[in-house]
């Protein structure tokens, strides 16, 4: 696409709630704000358990405002739960996020959400997660391998942390009620956004299983 705007959608209004898609494909486009799900959104725009998958191959030299899931937030917009495991290319092209690509109004929340894509940008002025952080409430969020600048509520993560559970029990900021992420221990290997997969749940040796506590505890001195 040589227009700016390359996404699924080019607006999430005021109020739109998005949920539950899996994005892929690939944009390539010499214009600014392409993006996995939408290139801008707006006033109380909802976006939880997107997994985008696509690949951004930029032609832009400079400032691209590329993003793997929103380009520009414009005013306030939560995004929960979301995975971003495409690319981003382009060796000219700088001022990109991992997630949003900036920041305009505020309260934004971005909260649990994993980055595992393969980032090729340049990193100046770049961000991990979003641009303009400060706009930002970021929590919960992990990627893992580090890019431009990191903001508060971001840390890295290991691939062997996946397999365990921990990742998913971190995404879900240690809670296992209402939560987004999911993973069935010893068939998963890592976190799905996925409510038929099982809840992981943190022992108190620091291991992790998909049975709760009470019914660890029903069976304890027996033998299956």
């Amino acid at each position: 696409r040589d227009a700016e705007n390359a996404a699924l959608f080019d607006d999430l209004a005021a109020g739109s709630k998005v949920t539950n898609l899996h994005i892929t494909g690939v944009i390539t486009t010499p214009a600014k704000y392409a993006a996995g799900l939408a290139a801008h959104s707006h006033n109380g725009a909802y976006v939880d358990g997107i997994h985008s998958s696509v690949i951004i191959n930029s032609g832009i030299s400079g400032d691209g405002t590329h993003a793997g899931i929103i380009g520009v937030i414009e005013e306030a917009t939560t995004i929960k739960n979301c995975l971003f495991d495409g690319q981003m290319i382009g060796a000219s092209t700088d001022c990109c996020g991992g997630i949003v690509g900036w920041c305009s109004g505020n309260p934004i929340v971005i909260d649990g959400c994993l980055i595992v894509a393969d980032i090729q940008v340049d990193a100046n002025g770049s961000n991990m997660i979003a641009r303009n952080p400060n706009n930002a409430q970021v929590s919960n969020c992990y990627y893992t391998t580090p890019f431009a600048d990191i903001p508060a509520g971001a840390s890295q993560i290991s691939p062997e942390q996946f397999p365990t559970g921990e990742a998913t029990y971190l995404l879900n900021g240690g809670r296992t009620a209402n939560i987004g992420w999911f993973q069935t221990l010893g068939t998963d290997e890592m976190p799905v956004l996925d409510a038929t997969h099982k809840t992981v749940y943190r022992l108190p040796d620091g291991t992790y299983t998909n049975e709760p506590q009470s019914e660890l505890d029903k069976h304890a001195g027996t033998e299956d």
